[in-house]
């Protein structure tokens, strides 16, 4: 995921070096919630909140109402936002493909996230 820095294990934080440009990153509580929404929104791990994929298994009449309630939330959203079911990478890739007319469709697909 970090790639050319050796990662080094800390009570409280991980401390990353790399040896070639002489770069130091530390990963603690200031800053980890930003890469964990950034690795989640890159690798599609979104947290949907229920269930694995998003699903709820309510118990009760009640409990149905509330899920039912809350997926036709979602719905609205995702419509406002006009997401795509692709993800981050596949957006950048298409971006990519079109902006570079030096890049085929397979060259940037062999790129990496850096």
């Amino acid at each position: 995921m970090f790639p050319g820095y050796v990662p080094q294990l800390l009570p409280r934080s991980i401390y990353m070096n790399n040896p070639t440009t002489k770069h130091n990153v530390t990963i603690d509580e200031n800053n980890f919630t930003a890469l964990k929404t950034v690795i989640e929104a890159v690798g599609g791990l979104h947290n949907k909140g229920a269930g694995e994929n998003g699903n709820f298994n309510p118990k009760g009449k009640r409990a149905a109402e509330i899920a039912a309630k809350l997926m036709r939330g979602r719905s609205r959203v995702a419509a406002q936002k006009n997401e795509s079911s692709g993800g981050v990478l596949a957006r950048y890739v298409s971006v990519l493909t079109i902006g570079l007319h030096s890049m085929s469709l397979e060259d940037c697909l062999n790129l990496t996230v850096c």
